[in-house]
C-alpha cells in the first residue's frame, strides 16, 4: 500500500501501532481454510447474494463470525445439517460444532453500503473480502469464486480465471486459486477497456475506464521489467497472472495511491493525470508489485507490516 505521508511520520505511526497491539491475544482456536463463494452482483439495485461454502478447522463448539449487519441470512448448513446460525448485529455465530474440521454453508444477501473499502454502482463494483464475506481468523489454503455480473462487464479476483459462461443477460465469471495466500483481497467488477502482455507464462492486464487517464502500453512494459527483476532478486512470481487496475480515488481514502492483493493492483486514476512524479503510477507500481512477494508470498502477522511488508517493499 503506497501512503502519501513523510517517511518519519509512517516510521512513528508504524511503531506507535506496534506498541497497542503487542502482546494483545488472538482467537485462534477457529481457522478458515477456504471460501468457495457465489457472488451474484445487482448493479441497479446495490446489492449481492452470496452462497459461501466455508472450511473451518475449530477446538470450539461454537464458530463466530464478522458478517455486515445489511445482510440478510437465510439458508445455512453445517456439516451437512440444517442449522440456524444467531446474525446479530455484525456477529454471525454457529453452535453446536461437533467436528475438528467443518463445512459451513451460508446464504445471505443485502445492500452494499458504500465504504472508502467497497462500492456499487450502476458501472462498477469494488467488493473488499472483509466487507461481503464472513470474518474470522484465517489461513487461507484454496479459494473458489464465481461472480456474476451483467453483460459486458469484466471480473478481477485472486490468482486464475479459469473459465467464463454466458447465461441469458448475465456472465459468470470462475475464479481458483489453490495456492496458500494471506486474504483474499477484493473483487472488482465493471466495464474497462484492456490491454495485454506477458512476461513467460504470467498474462499481464491492464485495465482502465478511458484512454486519457492510462498509458497502457507503458504500464505493461514497467510491468514486465519488475517481474523480471524481482524474479531474479526474490524468487520466482508464483502467480498466473498480474493484474493492473484503474479504480475511481475512493479506495483505501485519500492519503493512499495504490492498494495490492494476491496477484493484483488497484491504482487510483489520480495517480495517472498527476504531475507529481513521487505520486505517479510509474513509481507507486513498482513498490506494489513487489507486494507479490511481502506479504502475498512471504507471509507475516499484520502487526509486523511495517518492517516485513512495505520496508521491503520499498527496499525492492
Amino acid at each position: 500500500m503506497r501512503i502519501i505521508v513523510h517517511p518519519l511520520k509512517v516510521v512513528l505511526l508504524f511503531l506507535f501501532s506496534s506498541i497497542l497491539t503487542f502482546g494483545a491475544d488472538k482467537n485462534e482456536s477457529n481457522k478458515v481454510l477456504s471460501h468457495s463463494a457465489f457472488i451474484k452482483i445487482f448493479p441497479s439495485k446495490k446489492t449481492i447474494s452470496v452462497v459461501d461454502t466455508i472450511v473451518v478447522v475449530s477446538s470450539n463448539s461454537e464458530i463466530p463470525f464478522r458478517l455486515s449487519p445489511t445482510f440478510i441470512v437465510g439458508e445455512a448448513s453445517l456439516n451437512g445439517k440444517q442449522s440456524i446460525p444467531q446474525h446479530d448485529g455484525a456477529m454471525l455465530q454457529f453452535r453446536d460444532v461437533l467436528q475438528d474440521t467443518s463445512i459451513i454453508i451460508v446464504h445471505y444477501r443485502g445492500e452494499i453500503v458504500a465504504t472508502e473499502m467497497s462500492q456499487l454502482n450502476d458501472t462498477s463494483a469494488i467488493l473488499r473480502e472483509e466487507e461481503i464475506f464472513p470474518q474470522g481468523e484465517h489461513d487461507y489454503q484454496f479459494a473458489n469464486v464465481t461472480i456474476q455480473v451483467p453483460i459486458g462487464w469484466e471480473t478481477i479476483a485472486s490468482d486464475k480465471l479459469i473459465g467464463q459462461k454466458t447465461e441469458n443477460d448475465s456472465t459468470l465469471f470462475f475464479w481458483k486459486t489453490d495456492l496458500p495466500i494471506p486474504s483474499l483481497g477484493w473483487f472488482i467488477a465493471g466495464k474497462f477497456s484492456v490491454k495485454e502482455t506477458k512476461y513467460n507464462s504470467v498474462q499481464i492486464r491492464a485495465y482502465y475506464n478511458s484512454n486519457d487517464s492510462i498509458d497502457g502500453k507503458k504500464i505493461l512494459s514497467l510491468c514486465k521489467n519488475v517481474l523480471n527483476v524481482y524474479s531474479e532478486k526474490f524468487g520466482s512470481y508464483r502467480f498466473s497472472k498480474l493484474s493492473i487496475v484503474e479504480t475511481e480515488d475512493f479506495v483505501a481514502g485519500k492519503n493512499v495511491l495504490a492498494v495490492a492483493f494476491p496477484s493484483g493492483v488497484l491504482v487510483k486514476k489520480s495517480t495517472f493525470t498527476t504531475k507529481d512524479t513521487f505520486n505517479s503510477a510509474f513509481e507507486v507500481l513498482p513498490h506494489e508489485i513487489a507486494h507479490q512477494w511481502f506479504p502475498q508470498t512471504i507471509f507475516n502477522d499484520e502487526e509486523d507490516n511495517a518492517i516485513l511488508s512495505e520496508g521491503l517493499c520499498e527496499y525492492a
